[in-house]
């Protein structure tokens, strides 16, 4: 989000140009140098965000999923929300798991769902549909493999 600040100090930049004749030559450099410290200066991550090239525009894989794994989202949804291309999602996910966008999504489904009925006592329905589930008999047997047992016996 810092990124947007590239706007404002380009305009203030300008300001101080056109305040100068509009001539870059005649411009006051110290009060630009001033101007553009007290900027980057107002917030630790400001300098880090505009001057970070190495991988713009894009979120952090592993937290978007987690804080979104419930949600039905395609795997077009999640590259266009995390401001990739299909192909750089696949390609940036192998980076940081060994398991493929969707596996990852279902395990971390299980573990909610395990959480939810093991530990805080949520009926197995209420468990699956909560997590993102859409069908019950497809998650009692994956959490079977997963567990070694039904859900219903925590």
């Amino acid at each position: 989000m810092m990124r947007y600040f590239i706007l404002p100090i380009v305009a203030i930049l300008l300001v101080t140009v056109a305040a100068c004749g509009g001539h870059p030559a005649l411009t006051d450099h110290a009060a630009a140098d001033e101007g553009l410290y007290v900027l980057l200066n107002t917030d630790p991550n400001l300098y880090a965000s505009l001057f970070d090239f190495v991988e713009p525009w894009k979120i952090d894989l592993l937290a978007y999923l987690d804080e979104n794994y419930a949600e039905d989202l395609s795997l077009q949804d999640i590259a266009r929300n995390t401001g990739r291309s299909l192909a750089t999602l696949k390609r940036d996910f192998k980076k940081c798991s060994e398991l493929s966008p969707q596996r990852w999504i279902i395990q971390r489904r299980l573990e909610a769902a395990h959480q939810l009925i093991a530990m805080e006592g949520h009926s197995v329905s209420d468990a699956c549909y909560r997590v993102g589930f859409k069908n019950l008999s497809h998650f009692s047997r994956i959490y079977k493999d997963k567990y070694g047992h039904a859900p219903s016996s925590n």
